[in-house]
């Protein structure tokens, strides 16, 4: 899938996120919409991070959790579960399902299991993302809720 396609597709995922938990939450979640108040504070007010995880949309049973990212010009940098601005929660998954996990849980069992770490993406700019693998069992053990999208159980984008 080229770049505009996965950035419009990881929009939506957003959006969908956004919506799922003003209505089941009830929390309306402030949006940064610049690149540079997302890479300062993070991409909503609340302090949570949102992955759309286009393998795991497509089948993968597992989900790839971001921990940093290395670029050959500077240090590396702490990424996805790692970033200081993300203080609550990390959604990680795909329209049909998704998981919202406590970050301080999964930056614990991080830190605790050294679980192997994999190369992800590659941004325009030369940076490589690299995180690891979590299953779905550890998924729906770690997670505080899951969706899935059941036939009745729509929620507009």
């Amino acid at each position: 899938m080229i770049t505009a396609q996965k950035d419009e597709s990881a929009k939506k995922f957003q959006d969908f996120v956004y919506n799922y938990f003003r209505q089941e939450w009830k929390w309306n979640l402030i949006h940064n919409t610049s690149y540079e108040n997302q890479y300062k504070e993070g991409e909503n007010h609340q302090g949570i991070e949102i992955k759309h995880d286009q393998k795991f949309e497509s089948g993968s049973p597992n989900v790839y959790i971001s921990v940093k990212r290395t670029y050959p010009y500077q240090d590396d940098m702490p990424s996805g579960i790692m970033k200081e601005h993300n203080r609550l929660f990390y959604v990680i998954g795909g329209i049909n399902k998704f998981y919202i996990f406590p970050l301080n849980k999964l930056r614990r069992y991080f830190l605790d299991e050294s679980p192997r770490l994999l190369k992800g993406f590659t941004t325009p700019k030369g940076g490589t993302e690299y995180g690891f693998l979590l299953s779905t069992k550890k998924s729906e053990d770690m997670a505080i809720d899951i969706y899935e999208k059941i036939e009745q159980q729509v929620l507009p984008i």
